[in-house]
């Protein structure tokens, strides 16, 4: 072969090997199918390439209309989602705190999938069908290469865990194909601080609609040995509300209601109107 053809030959062969890697580079794992919104969740459903039947992995809203989500709002999926066996999925996102219902709002969700490929997120299957190494023990170390993944746009290489699955797509929410339903009855939500060593109570108010739990206290402040502070639900009720301690004398919480770190007040509303027998 003359030295000419020879450079050509293996400027051929370069070429090919940069196109192949791009077009590897270019292959997505995550591609949505379809985006539906409910009262109860947004469902996005879609196919994943490359990685083997079974992976789980988590989706969670970064922003809304370019604002980003934040932990007061943070909507997720509750349960980690599984690839099918003919590689769908279906994501259900849902807001914490807010599991019966929650309007979520129209407009261009920025989501980010995510999966790691260790034994803590998958079962050793998965881990030994992408390639991680693991001990006798079947355990992975800190770094779970996926070395059997072939590149992917939506592979990100980490230092400390190996290439993981961060995928980031924006999908439009639109209307619901029914009109949001409030969850429950409640239409306002108020805090009444009663005092037993007061002539007249409630001594103060505080609006309290679209509160969460966590920040209750800090909205009505130190809460004294002879006082109390009580969640009233205001709505079409015989006595046109109903109330329950939230914070007890000294400011001790009332268990019964269940609240949580993401527990708006307004799911507390409705779980007191189940109980309630005359509601």
């Amino acid at each position: 072969m003359s030295p000419r053809l020879h450079l050509i030959v293996a400027a051929a062969v370069a070429l090919t090997n940069i196109l192949t890697a791009a077009i590897a580079q270019a292959v997505p794992i995550i591609q949505i199918r379809s985006v539906e919104r409910t009262s109860v969740a947004v469902v996005v459903k879609g196919t994943a390439a490359i990685v083997p039947p079974g992976t789980v992995f988590e989706v969670e809203v970064l922003s809304i209309n370019g604002r980003p989500v934040g932990n007061r709002h943070k909507i997720q999926t509750v349960e980690k989602v599984s690839v099918g066996i003919d590689r769908t999925f279906e994501a259900k996102l849902q807001r914490w705190g807010s599991l019966d219902g929650f309007d979520f709002p129209k407009g261009q969700y920025q989501l980010e999938f995510l999966a790691h490929f260790n034994t803590a997120w998958q079962t050793p299957e998965i881990v030994r069908a992408v390639g991680v190494e693991v001990d006798d023990r079947g355990r992975t170390g800190r770094n779970a290469e996926p070395r059997k993944l072939p590149p992917s746009e939506d592979l990100k290489t980490t230092a400390q865990y190996g290439r993981v699955l961060r995928a980031i797509r924006t999908v439009t929410v639109g209307e619901m194909k029914e009109p949001f339903k409030a969850l429950g009855k409640t239409r306002n939500i108020r805090l009444e601080i009663h005092d037993t060593a007061a002539v007249r109570n409630p001594v103060r108010t505080v609006n309290a609609t679209d509160m969460l739990f966590r920040e209750a206290k800090q909205a009505v402040g130190r809460v004294t040995p002879t006082q109390a502070v009580v969640l009233a639900c205001v709505g079409p009720f015989p006595a046109g509300y109903i109330a329950n301690d939230l914070f007890r004398s000294g400011g001790s919480v009332n268990q019964a209601l269940g609240g949580d770190y993401a527990t708006t007040l307004r799911e507390m509303c409705h779980r007191m109107e189940q109980s309630c027998k005359a509601c």
